[in-house]
């Protein structure tokens, strides 16, 4: 057990008396967690660090994950959102040129007095969506500071913890406690002198194959230059959008606009199947339906060729008769072409399928009768079927899922700039 976990005030000197003959590993690190809890001030530059083998390199990179923080102000970073709680307000917008920085929304709701729990900064929805958004999750540093009880998960009574090695962690002298919770392992490397966490080592993220990421991927929060003492300096804050829209709350972007090949007929071409049973022309193949899946040698291709195959082969012999399912091969692709393909090849020599219908290894394109493209899926799996399966469904009963979808998207934009509106903060 971690022993009375009541927020008291830890001092240093405490946390560096203890040692592997004063109390057990729980209890010390439960007593520097305290330390946090209590402090008045607390700043770093902390990062997460992801490294994973790349076919035999091994690579990283880093995303920003810190803190800084003092009596009643704080600012973080995690990914690409940046708060500031000050006496005058809490702010928080997003430098992320995949969304316009969320639409230029930035997030302004009153000041919190005093010092701030969890639950009055983390209030908004999108803003806990992005604080967590990238592969380590939020940044520990706020439970440890702002938590009624600090990894009150991670002290679970069932968990082992114990005493690790020794070793610097950029320059300062660090002890180790090792955690194991319920299979998960945890490394907390613990500053000898001054008794706070200067990195964390978390548990690998292990990547389903299907999605072609690294096997595993290695994680670790750098606490570099984390420190109890007032800041010198105010934080160093990431830009905020060039014309903002100061909001009540964040409203959740609408969907992104349909592919605009949709609805599209591609121009005149014929290819013939590697067996030279069929032809694929620019109006589909023999069937009223056709669907396409562009691949190659990747596992994601490879994945989504065995889920056709599966599905066909479930397929009643009356739809069998109406959709005819193609598999795409590039020319340099070729030799990965199984010697005994259960569905129809057709290699593709000069890219003209993959670019009349602006494919991408592992996407999925279904023809309508006549040729008009009436659904992109950009990747197949297990999961995804049944969707590949409801829409190939509406089309064979003549629906015109182009113009449903972009007739939806349209009232999901009208939608958002209306709720927009009406969160939007009066420049008055």
């Amino acid at each position: 057990g971690c022993g009375d976990r009541t927020n008291r005030d830890v001092p240093a000197s405490e946390v560096r008396q203890a040692s592997y003959r004063d109390r057990p590993a729980d209890e010390f690190l439960d007593a520097v967690v305290a330390r946090s809890r209590n402090s008045a001030s607390y700043h770093d530059e902390a990062s997460v660090r992801i490294s994973y083998d790349n076919d035999g390199r091994w690579e990283s990179r880093t995303e920003p994950l810190n803190v800084w923080f003092d009596q009643d102000q704080l600012h973080v970073r995690a990914y690409t959102l940046s708060l500031w709680s000050s006496r005058q307000s809490v702010n928080a917008w997003v430098n992320d040129p995949l969304t316009a920085d969320f639409d230029s929304q930035v997030l302004q709701v009153p000041s919190i007095e005093g010092r701030p729990s969890l639950e009055s900064l983390l209030s908004d929805e999108i803003l806990v969506e992005r604080l967590g958004a990238g592969l380590a999750g939020p940044p520990p540093q706020l439970e440890w500071l702002f938590a009624a009880e600090p990894m009150r998960r991670l002290f679970d009574s069932d968990h082992h913890f114990r005493f690790g090695t020794d070793r610097d962690i950029d320059g300062f002298p660090c002890l180790s406690v090792e955690v194991d919770a319920a299979g998960e392992s945890f490394r907390f490397w613990i500053d000898r002198s001054l008794g706070l966490i200067r990195r964390v080592d978390m548990p690998p993220v292990v990547s389903p194959a299907a999605q072609d990421l690294p096997a595993e991927i290695q994680r670790s929060l750098e606490l570099k230059g984390a420190s109890f003492v007032t800041p010198a300096a105010g934080p160093s804050f990431a830009p905020l959008p060039a014309r903002p829209t100061d909001v009540h709350r964040f409203v959740p972007l609408p969907p992104i606009e349909p592919p605009r090949v949709l609805g599209t007929r591609a121009t005149r071409f014929r290819l013939a199947s590697s067996d030279t049973r069929l032809t694929l022309t620019e109006k589909g193949a023999d069937r009223a339906v056709t669907v396409l899946l562009l691949s190659d040698a990747a596992a994601r291709s490879n994945t989504a060729f065995g889920v056709l195959q599966h599905w066909v082969g479930m397929m009643n012999p009356a739809l069998r008769e109406r959709v005819r399912v193609l598999v795409v091969f590039s020319e340099s692709a070729s030799s990965f072409i199984p010697d005994d393909p259960a569905l129809p090849i057709v290699v593709d020599a000069g890219g003209t399928v993959a670019t009349a219908y602006q494919m991408r290894p592992g996407s999925v394109v279904v023809l309508r009768p006549g040729g008009e493209v009436g659904w992109v899926q950009p990747e197949l799996n297990a999961e995804s079927l049944v969707n590949l399966g409801a829409i190939v469904g509406d089309v064979l009963e003549g629906i015109d899922v182009p113009q449903r979808l972009h007739d939806q998207w349209k009232a999901a934009v009208a939608e958002y700039q209306t709720e927009l509106e009406r969160q939007r903060i009066s420049a008055n």
